[in-house]
């Protein structure tokens, strides 16, 4: 690949080799006929060399022209790539957004089932700690009923016990002797 400065370079020799015929045909102008002959014959040398140089300026620059589209094609397939890429890049990027929000709501789901079931186990014991309390009352219940239905005996290991009689505790306390016992005979008074 020819550089930038050979090419400058060329440029620079084509333009000058195109100003030749017209700075040598003025000043051939000015010679005689003899010479105008003579330099007829060098002329065309001359004149097929420039346009063998032309053409292989020409075919230089038609080179170069193909190498810079060529150039641009793989610089907009570049741009291109860099462009889906980029797109590519902004796609993952949001689903991995998306996954880390699946994430975070599955962690919050996994957390709120396992309060869940936390819940039902501490459900799970109060019902048994219910029943065992309901059958505790029941059995206290059906020993209040007989308790109310014979509310004077005392029950003691599956007998009942009544107690019945007549206990009295009394005393008598006078100022005078009047001979008797507790009975008073008021007439003595």
């Amino acid at each position: 690949m020819i550089s930038r400065r050979n090419s400058l370079q060329i440029l620079l020799l084509a333009c000058c080799v195109a100003a030749v015929p017209v700075v040598g045909s003025s000043a051939w102008a000015q010679t005689s006929n003899k010479a105008a002959t003579k330099k007829a014959a060098t002329k065309t040398s001359i004149e097929s060399q420039i346009e063998q140089m032309r053409q292989q300026f020409q075919t230089q620059i038609d080179e170069l022209q193909r190498q810079i589209r060529e150039r641009d094609m793989q610089l907009q397939q570049a741009q291109g790539a860099a462009a889906q890429a980029q797109q590519s890049a902004s796609q993952a990027q949001a689903q991995a957004a998306q996954a880390a929000q699946a994430a975070s709501q599955a962690s919050a789901q996994s957390s709120s089932v396992s309060t869940l079931k936390r819940d039902m186990q501490n459900l799970k014991t109060d019902a048994a700690q219910m029943k065992t309390d309901i059958t505790s009352v029941r059995q206290n219940d059906a020993g209040m009923r007989e308790n109310y239905a014979n509310p004077i005996a005392m029950k003691y290991k599956d007998i009942y016990i009544t107690p019945g009689g007549f206990l009295a505790a009394e005393t008598v306390d006078r100022q005078r002797a009047t001979g008797g016992g507790l009975n008073t005979a008021f007439g003595a008074i």
